[in-house]
């Protein structure tokens, strides 16, 4: 469960694995199998504590989420208390993250025709873009996924690009270390004409914990998500992309 004051009813459920094994681990290394879309992350709790901060951005809008796993975050979105979107389409490239996120879906009873879920892999086209907002929450644990992220947020045709982030990204020869990995993200979104609006940190946020039970999922302080650097940037399109949907097509 997922207890918080923002939320419809002031709960969530998420079927989830805890944390991966050594064999997911291995398995992740040789890449046969990637299950982090089958946890659930900081990112997202840090979300969920920032609905009233994200009210005026999502309320009434059409959302699409990246890299969605369980759902947790654009489920959140749709339990907000006060300002939920309108629609919320879940995207992930593992089809077997989008068979969870589908239970999840339904162990959340959300309303027909509020939500959908798709396949999708950053960088491929997306068949009708048409929405307000992208949401992503604790997706860059590879700093070569920037640039095919930033480019299917900007293909979305959304004018804002909400990121809960937590600094937790592998380097390679490709991409190798940065000085500073916040500036790095803002540099990348800038290339695809994404504007920093606003970083939304733990710290200026009101600690909802109180109302937290001991064993919650998201048992995770404000000051815990501060101290590993946890984040929320809110990028802005200045002018969108001006890509239409195709009559017929859907998402």
């Amino acid at each position: 469960l997922i207890f918080s004051p923002h939320l419809q009813d002031d709960r969530m459920y998420v079927e989830c694995v805890e944390s991966l094994t050594p064999v997911d681990m291995m398995n992740l290394g040789s890449g046969i199998h990637d299950a982090t879309g089958h946890c659930v992350w900081t990112g997202a709790f840090l979300l969920v504590d920032a609905l009233p901060q994200l009210e005026t951005l999502v309320g009434g809008t059409r959302v699409l989420e990246l890299g969605c796993g369980t759902g947790l975050g654009g489920i959140a979105l749709l339990k907000s208390r006060r300002a939920p979107p309108a629609f919320v389409a879940l995207s992930d490239g593992d089809p077997d993250a989008l068979q969870v996120c589908l239970r999840n879906c339904q162990h959340n009873e959300l309303s027909e025709g509020s939500h959908g879920v798709l396949e999708l892999m950053w960088g491929n086209k997306l068949l009708a873009p048409d929405f307000d907002v992208v949401l992503a929450t604790d997706v860059l644990y590879d700093i070569g996924l920037l640039p095919p992220l930033f480019q299917t947020a900007t293909d979305s045709n959304a004018g804002v690009f909400i990121l809960s982030h937590v600094p937790r990204a592998c380097y390679s020869s490709d991409c190798p270390p940065v000085d500073n990995l916040e500036d790095y993200i803002v540099q990348q979104a800038s290339g695809f004409g994404w504007e920093l609006e606003q970083q939304i940190r733990p710290e200026q946020l009101e600690e909802a914990s109180a109302r937290k039970p001991a064993k919650a999922l998201n048992d995770v302080s404000l000051e815990e998500m501060s101290s590993i650097g946890a984040s929320i940037f809110i990028f802005r399109l200045p002018v969108k992309s001006g890509n239409k949907a195709e009559e017929g097509e859907t998402f």
